[in-house]
């Protein structure tokens, strides 16, 4: 029926309309407010209730009853005659019962309004919808550039109270959508919109879920930011100095939001007098790396290089170097040109690429070892990794993802490689680099024989030969310190390590290393005097055997064979792992290249002879009496060698004849 009047009214009587009609609809529509009501929807949020606003006073398609349609003839008509208002006004606010609105007066209508909503119950207030509402209202009021300092008391008690209840947090997310649309859409600040971020914001960020402190965390940068352009920050950096800051350097101990160092930053940025208390705290180990690098990225992006002092240097490249350290992917180029250009950086290294910031950092400060004055190489270097043992211990846990381990593992073992040099001080008994030994490679439970996490083993077999590269490259020779670690990498990881791909694969490419890695495994795995265990003597032979498997370089296999052979004759001797002894020796006599390596095998013959005639005869000739099998040639060059060594033993023993020595050549003789 309404919509056949509505070309009447609101087209041909519009000019002339009387106020008479939509009183007798008014009255109708009361006296059947229950049924009137019935079919009403209510809007979940602020948005939706917008648009049911918008669609009563623009949209008369989209309605969905009788009433929500007088609504819409009733805004046009009082749009049209807007001096009508005041005489429908009485006989609507005389029509409520006294009952429900009190202490009714005749201010404005939204104050009106809020008078009502802020007499409700408080179950009532905590309605979702009573909270749109109220935001609604200070939307509009916003919109006819009314103040809300005073439409606002309510709804800004409600939002305080919630805060101190996480049931009511619900709620907050409603108010959130409500100022973000506030200060995204609004051209100007000037009706005290401050008012409505304070002390709630303290509570809420401390408990509220990871999604909603973004949230807030985004709204409070956005509003920051709007602030500063329109010259109204002096009105919120009260809210910004009281509220925020001391929320966010409590939460930025326990929280990965990278928002948080932004914002940070950006007060920082908007009160200076801060600055030299919030760039040590942001920076500092105990808060988040992803927190660090946002509040780093925004210090730098809006501040010029010289305008830092040369205390904040170090600070902001420690920070640097932890961020690269422990967050894959995550800082920028533009972040690291900056701090390459800090003069603590550029007056010592020049730093020519930086497509991997951190690798490209420390083979620059490699190529200057030998060139510039160490002491400031190494000053430069305790500034940026001085910590760095700290950082990474909360990242050795079981629980961290493989890739994290490994990537934090690539990084340490690139810095040894290149800056070996850089972290060890003979002189101090407890420099960088031992902490960091300590931490990543050789901690209490690998010397007691115990293997590391999983995830940590398979990050060390990846690396282990990088590590070792670089601590080589130390003098192991007159450093007891040194000599011990290289060892303890060996010894205390082969029994760890896959015997297969082996790390010790990756160091054949060097002959002295190699030489110095087999020396120890034979020393410590293969020979009688080491003691070994049985499973940990297996695990060197067939690591060895994996390497000679592998091998086509003859001077390499040559040099394999000379360092272990002596070992695997002494397995064969006294160890019950004969077999797999055996297994490495069979495997050297059917290789393609065996022909050449006769005189080291037959050197290893006589190493064996000196060595073992005269105290372990037995056992000696069974070892003779077996390689005959398999190196018929070889045992029979020897014999001469053996012959000498038999008088020499004779005539240690001061005899001029032994008679089971004797015997045992001539089998051997007659067997060849």
């Amino acid at each position: 029926m309404l919509k056949l009047l509505n070309p009447i009214f609101t087209e041909l009587w519009i000019e002339h309309m009387k106020l008479e009609p939509y009183q007798i609809m008014w009255d109708h529509f009361y006296k059947n407010i229950n049924n009137t009501i019935q079919n009403v929807v209510i809007p979940k949020g602020i948005f939706e209730f917008k648009d049911n606003i918008n669609n009563i006073t623009n949209n008369p398609d989209s309605l969905r009853n009788p009433y929500e349609y007088f609504l819409y003839l009733l805004h046009r008509h009082l749009t049209k005659h807007p001096f009508h208002w005041k005489k429908l006004q009485g006989r609507i606010y005389s029509r409520l019962p006294e009952q429900k609105v009190r202490e009714f007066n005749d201010n404005e209508v939204l104050e009106k309004l809020n008078g009502i909503l802020g007499i409700l119950s408080k179950d009532r207030q905590n309605m979702e919808f009573i909270w749109i509402l109220h935001i609604n209202m200070v939307i509009t009021a916003i919109s006819q550039n009314q103040d809300v300092s005073t439409i606002s008391i309510t709804l800004r008690k409600l939002v305080q109270r919630a805060s101190e209840n996480r049931d009511n947090f619900y709620l907050i997310k409603h108010y959130l959508q409500g100022l973000s649309f506030i200060f995204n859409n609004t051209v100007t600040l000037d009706v005290n919109q401050n008012c409505l971020l304070n002390s709630w914001m303290t509570s809420y960020m401390v408990a509220c879920s990871h999604t909603d402190l973004c949230t807030l965390l985004q709204l409070l940068i956005d509003v920051l930011k709007k602030a500063e352009s329109v010259g109204k920050w002096s009105h919120f950096r009260p809210i910004y100095l009281d509220f925020v800051i001391p929320t966010l350097k409590q939460i930025a101990v326990t929280n990965n939001v990278g928002q948080i160092g932004k914002l940070a930053g950006l007060i920082s940025m908007n009160i200076p007098e801060l600055n030299s208390s919030l760039l040590p705290y942001f920076c500092n180990e105990t808060i988040d790396i992803n927190v660090t690098n946002e509040f780093l990225t925004t210090i730098l992006e809006n501040i010029h290089i010289a305008s830092i002092t040369v205390q904040q240097h170090n600070i902001l490249i420690s920070a640097w170097c932890r961020i690269s350290l422990l967050c894959s992917d995550t800082i920028s180029d533009d972040l690291s040109q900056k701090i390459f250009s800090l003069p603590a950086i550029r007056n010592v290294v020049l730093i020519e690429n930086v497509d991997e910031p951190f690798v490209d950092f420390i083979k620059a400060l490699n190529k200057q070892i030998n060139q510039t004055n160490l002491f400031r190489l190494k000053e430069l270097c305790e500034a940026c990794f001085g910590n760095i043992d700290k950082w990474i211990v909360p990242h050795l846990t079981a629980s961290k993802l493989d890739s994290q381990v490994l990537y934090l593992y690539t990084k340490m073992s690139l810095l040894f490689l290149y800056c070996a040099p850089l972290l060890y001080q003979k002189s101090k008994s407890v420099c960088l680099l031992n902490r960091l030994i300590t931490v990543l490679l050789l901690p209490t439970d690998v010397l007691t024989g115990k293997s590391p996490p999983g995830n940590i083993l398979h990050a060390v077999e990846k690396t282990w030969h990088l590590f070792f590269k670089g601590i080589y490259k130390l003098d192991h020779i007159s450093d007891p310190y040194i000599d011990r670690t290289l060892r303890d990498l060996i010894i205390r990881y082969v029994p760890h390590f896959s015997t297969v791909n082996s790390p010790i694969i990756n160091i054949l490419d060097n002959n002295d290393i190699i030489t110095y890695a087999l020396e120890k495994i034979t020393n410590n795995f293969l020979l009688h005097s080491a003691r070994s265990s049985e499973e940990n003597t297996f695990k060197a032979i067939k690591t060895i055997q994996n390497i000679l498997q592998i091998s086509v370089d003859l001077e390499r296999i040559r040099t394999i064979i000379k360092k272990v052979l002596p070992g695997i004759f002494d397995v064969i001797i006294f160890n019950s792992q004969k077999s797999a002894a055996l297994d490495v020796v069979k495997f050297i006599t059917s290789a393609e290249w065996y022909n050449y390596v006769h005189d080291d095998v037959r050197n290893s013959i006589q190493n064996v002879t000196a060595k073992h005639l005269a105290f372990n005869t037995n056992n000696y000739f069974q070892l003779v009496s077996i390689l005959q099998k398999y190196m018929p040639e070889d045992v029979r060059a020897s014999l001469p060698q053996i012959k000498e060594q038999i008088t020499h033993v004779e005539r240690m023993r001061g005899v001029g004849f032994d008679n089971t020595l004797r015997q045992a050549l001539k089998r051997i003789e007659d067997t060849c």
